[in-house]
């Protein structure tokens, strides 16, 4: 619950690491979460309650709160950024600390500061801006007022492929068993910031997440956040199994310690081979389905189920394309798109796919965007479709690079 002395027009802080935030204006408050990036407000009354004049000026007083506010924001981040930086300098390096022995990995540039491990949190352009810290009791706090949206530890260097995971002690896991590069993002909550950022900067790196399975809880954050993340980037989610469930296990270092390198090693050797090659631009594909990015809202928009092009086709000098998709049932099936099939709109691809058992939404948007992804797929293999004798049936060889 906010604060009670919330009159006074400066910003209120309050929650774990003062996350939420509040500021009073003439006729409402603006409101939100520093770990989010919510941003929004409440007026006094309703707003069928004003006259176009009350309310205009209302929204003008509204805009100036949200405003200072942001600009309050920045400020406090600046300066627990210096704060930061104080500390980190006068930290010392570790090599043993209780958490690290508890969590069976190793310091990868961690501190010490008063008995905690220190983990800084830096941009993708590498300034400080915030500081973990875990005491010996594996407790944890962030430095209070540091910005920690899109901001992330990074373990190794980045170059072709890097996992991006939860926690420290997750990321150090799965560092010493690939030896691929981590970037621990802190949280779930963080995860989509992170991979927006890194997405951003390294556009041609392949990224693999690495989720937290709360599969003991209500809700699985851990896995849905992980997902929602994935879309971003066209990542692989990647979810720890295990032969023992008895200690509620739910990520990689417990798979690490309950069953040792080789089961993490093995349920990630292949995290980085051939999932999002030749996605069109615009597009996210994820087992839960295919999406678009909308660009008037810059959200991801759900087309259809799993679809996607495995290869163009040839046959009797005609190019079409073999397609993997899902159906209602969430089996996994493949199909052939003859030339034929691409007329303007894409009709006879939908009615084709659709009698497959294929699912898509079905209105406009979701029509022109599933015929531009297939007709823009362009797939680094080809397969040739072959008559087998005694059937008219068309069946297809094996794939070739």
């Amino acid at each position: 619950m906010p604060p009670r002395n919330i009159d006074s027009g400066r910003i209120i802080r309050w929650g774990k690491n003062n996350r939420f935030w509040i500021k009073r204006f003439e006729g409402g408050y603006v409101f939100g979460d520093f770990v989010s990036g919510l941003n929004t407000h409440a007026f006094d009354r309703a707003e069928n309650e004003y006259t176009k004049a009350e309310l205009k000026k209302v929204r003008e007083r509204m805009k100036k709160a949200q405003q200072e506010a942001e600009i309050e924001q920045k400020n406090i981040q600046e300066h627990a950024s210096l704060r930061a930086e104080n500390i980190w300098n006068n930290a010392c390096e570790v090599a043993e600390h209780p958490y690290l022995l508890r969590k069976k990995v190793l310091s990868h540039g961690l501190k010490n500061y008063k008995e905690c491990l220190v983990i800084p949190l830096k941009d993708v352009d590498g300034k400080l801006w915030s500081l973990q810290f875990i005491n010996e009791n594996s407790e944890k706090r962030f430095l209070s007022g540091g910005k920690k949206k899109g901001c992330y530890f990074l373990i190794g260097t980045l170059a072709e492929n890097a996992f991006i995971c939860e926690g420290y002690a997750t990321g150090a896991t799965v560092y010493e068993c690939t030896g691929e590069p981590v970037v621990v993002a802190f949280d779930s909550g963080n995860l989509k910031s992170v991979v927006e950022a890194i997405h951003e900067k390294y556009p041609k790196l392949k990224i693999a997440i690495c989720a937290d399975n709360d599969c003991y809880d209500n809700a699985n954050i851990g896995l849905e956040k992980a997902k929602e993340a994935a879309l971003i980037a066209n990542a692989r989610v990647i979810v720890p199994q295990f032969k023992n469930v008895f200690s509620k296990p739910t990520d990689f270092n417990d798979l690490f310690v309950l069953e040792r390198k080789d089961a993490v090693s093995t349920l990630l050797k292949d995290a980085f081979k051939d999932h999002s090659a030749n996605i069109p631009e615009g597009f996210a594909l994820s087992d839960d389905g295919l999406f678009c990015f909308d660009r008037y809202t810059n959200q991801l928009v759900r087309i259809s189920n799993y679809i996607k092009t495995l290869s163009f086709t040839k046959n009797n000098g005609e190019i079409g394309r073999l397609i993997e998709f899902r159906d209602y049932r969430n089996n996994l099936q493949r199909t052939s798109i003859k030339p034929k099939m691409f007329t303007k709109d894409g009709d006879q691809i939908r009615v084709h796919l659709i009698s497959k058992g294929f699912v898509f939404s079905g209105n406009a948007l979701s029509k022109r965007k599933l015929y531009e992804y297939i007709a823009s797929s362009i797939p680094e293999k080809e397969a040739t479709l072959i008559s087998k004798t005694g059937f008219s049936k068309m069946f297809m060889s094996d794939l070739t690079v």
